[in-house]
This record gives structure tokens, sequence and C-alpha cells, in this order.
């Protein structure tokens, strides 16, 4: 496999906390790979960097090659797809307009969407499975089916990169497995890379190809979740105990917090 997106001794800080320092990390075409840490291990701020939102300090962030924070943010955004954690919904809008937004990269000034656009929204709608949600406002659909919607306008802005920041945050159990089975299918058909900010160390196990952990501003560790996620990892990054057993149909790793249990006694 070939890396498509490379990023090379990246270095970011909020005023005077350093986030990233010296980050290098490469992301193969068509993969998902998972970024996990402990909260405020930099998983955001990394997908800010590659997204452009945020210029880093030093380094690099290349996509097949290109140099993105270099790119004017129109064609960038034709590259990169971005699903941010709590995306906010404009009021009064439907599904299907909100979805139209994602082709606003490849549109000139003032100019209306045509048929090639409204095809690529219900390309991206079927994908997600919302084109039957088309005209439905968005303040009446649920969590789960608001989170399919903003992925859908990702996806119709036909970039090769997707970053997703805690796909299934609010989402409840049901919903979370749904959501990145769909991920998956559209991953499949697409051949789009992903890269995912993830809080869930079970669910990113689950469904990453590789997963990268984040801990002092650089990679801690990388590789496929059943190299990565043991207890001596997880203790360094996330100061936490854990066990790590055995999904008993996936047989990817389910990582369980060890407490002290009460005593009633």
């Amino acid at each position: 496999m070939t890396a498509i997106l490379k990023m090379k001794g990246l270095g970011f800080s909020y005023g005077s906390r350093v986030v990233l320092n010296g980050l290098s990390l490469a992301v193969e075409e068509g993969e998902m790979m998972g970024l996990v840490g402990a909260n405020g291990a930099g998983k955001t701020t990394l997908l800010r960097l590659v997204s452009g939102v945020l210029k880093p300090r030093e380094g690099r962030v290349e996509l097949a090659g290109v140099d993105l924070p270099g790119l004017r943010p129109r064609d960038r955004a034709r590259l990169v797809a971005v699903v941010p954690q709590s995306p906010s919904a404009p009021q009064g809008f439907t599904a299907l307009e909100l979805v139209l937004m994602g082709r606003n990269p490849h549109l000139g000034l003032l100019q209306w969407e045509g048929p090639r656009d409204l095809e690529a929204c219900r390309r991206a709608m079927e994908l997600t499975l919302t084109w039957d949600l088309a005209s439905r406002p968005l303040s009446s659909l649920s969590g789960g089916e608001r989170q399919r919607v903003f992925i859908a306008r990702a996806l119709a802005q036909e970039g090769r990169l997707l970053l997703l920041d805690e796909p299934t945050a609010h989402l409840d159990i049901g919903y979370q497995p749904a959501i990145l089975d769909m991920i998956e299918e559209i991953r499949k058909e697409t051949r789009i890379t992903v890269l995912a900010a993830m809080h869930d160390l079970t669910l990113a196990a689950q469904y990453c190809h590789r997963i990268a952990i984040l801990h002092e501003g650089a990679i801690y560790a990388l590789g496929k979740p059943g190299d990565v996620l043991t207890p001596e990892n997880v203790s360094a990054a996330f100061g936490a105990s854990v066990h790590i057993g055995e999904h008993p149909v996936y047989h990817t790793p389910v990582v369980l917090p060890l407490g002290r249990r009460g005593d009633d006694g």
C-alpha cells in the first residue's frame, strides 16, 4: 500500500502550552486509521492541522504529495472533508440542503448547484442511507440520522480524505456500531481514506486497520489494534489500569478499565 497522507515533524502550541512536538505519521491510501489518546493529547488539534483550520508551528502535512497548508481553502476542501465532533446544524434547512453545502468548493462565485452537484449529493445520501430524509428538516432528525446527514455532506465534497472527530460521540449503543458499519461500507465502496479520532478503544480496535496512540505531543505507539492496545501502552498513555480481552465475535481487543470496586463491609 502507498501512504497518501504524510505528517512530518509537526509542532503546534496554544500559547506556551505545547500540544504537538515533532509528530510524524503516515496514513495508507484507503485505510481507516484511529487516533486515540487521553483528553488533551492533541487528537482534535491534529485533525485541525490536517484540515487546514490550524497552521503548524513547524513541519509539513502532505496529501498525495501536495502541501495541504499551502493550498487555498477552496482547493483544500476539494481534497479533505471533515465531520467535527459536534457539528452545528443551521436552522430551517432540510437534510438535502445541508448536504448541498458540501458542493460549495466545486462552485464558482454566485454559481448555483447543477445536475452534477445534485447527483453527487444523491449518491452521498444513498451511501449514508439518508436519501429518504432529503426533505426532512434537520430539527426533526434523531442524533444518529443527523450524524449520517453530516457524513453525507462531507462525502458530497468528493475528497480523497475523510476526517472524523469522535464520530460516535453522543450516540447510544445502537447507533455507535451502525455509524461505524456505514463508514466501513463507504470506505470499501469509494476507497476514501479515513482518519478518525476516537474515544472508545474497543470500537477503535474493531473498526480501524491501524491505531496511533498520541502521548506527550508525539506518536507513542502505532500499529494493528492487537499490537498497540496492550495494558502497558494504555497505562502509559492514559494513566489507567486495564484488562485487555478478546471480542468473542470479531477477535479484536476489548479494553476493560480496572477500578476499585466498592466494599459494603
